[in-house]
């Protein structure tokens, strides 16, 4: 007889479409000069490509000093609870859009674009999320490291839209780009897409696959329990 488990009890773990935003700060956080470098190197490739010398370092010193404000804004509020965030998020909003409206074409403005895009991701308005991500997409090189991270935010809010295929399309890109993008964080999703798209075999596939090639994963527990309940009816 097959035992019946409920699908709730299955998914003890927290939320797993929760973590991008708290990803994405993070990395900006951490590796805001990083961003930075990346998107001015194309810049100014681009800028010598037509010719053009001069570099305009105060807009990019404003734009640099809109973005820290923007970030510091939100990080002060998503600290706090939901409700000082629901409360800070026009003062966030103006900040961004004056960020992206006046300076989009510096660097700063652009991480702006990704920053902005996981401000919006947290407050579920998901087609700003994605309008955002679309947008720097296109402004940057085909070879960008931050083109991963841009389709892993792109995943997540078609997650919440609950546009799933288009999700794993998204994710499936990284694993193809083979970025630094911990793979086995991707591949711990696609599972749990799977788990919610009710195609358990793949949902098991993605699992196994963690558990063979990332036995360090911090996943390897939960995907090990799903896999050894992969004859169990959900």
């Amino acid at each position: 007889m097959v035992k019946k488990i409920n699908r709730k009890k299955l998914l003890k773990e927290p939320d797993e479409f929760l973590t991008w935003s708290r990803k994405t700060f993070n990395y900006l956080v951490s590796h805001i000069n990083q961003v930075i470098i990346v998107i001015t190197g194309i810049m100014l490739i681009a800028l010598m490509g037509v010719g053009i010398r001069a570099w305009n370092q105060n807009s990019e010193n404003k734009a640099m000093v809109l973005l820290n404000q923007a970030m510091t804004q939100y990080k002060e509020a998503v600290n706090k609870d939901q409700q000082a965030l629901e409360e800070a998020f026009p003062t966030i909003q103006e900040s961004f859009e004056t960020l992206i409206e006046d300076y989009l074409n510096t660097s700063a403005g652009r991480a702006g674009l990704i920053a902005y895009a996981q401000v919006n991701y947290v407050m579920k308005r998901f087609d700003k999320a994605i309008e955002l991500l679309k947008t720097c997409d296109k402004k940057l090189d085909k070879q960008s490291s931050l083109k991963p991270i841009i389709q892993d935010g792109l995943a997540y809010a078609y997650i919440g839209k609950n546009e799933y295929d288009k999700a794993i399309d998204c994710l499936n890109k990284i694993i193809a780009s083979q970025s630094r993008i911990k793979i086995d964080d991707i591949l711990f999703q696609l599972g749990v897409i799977y788990e919610k798209k009710q195609n358990f075999e793949k949902s098991v596939e993605m699992y196994q696959q963690l558990i063979n090639d990332y036995p360090d994963s911090i996943y390897i527990k939960i995907a090990t329990n799903k896999v050894s309940l992969k004859d169990v009816t959900l």
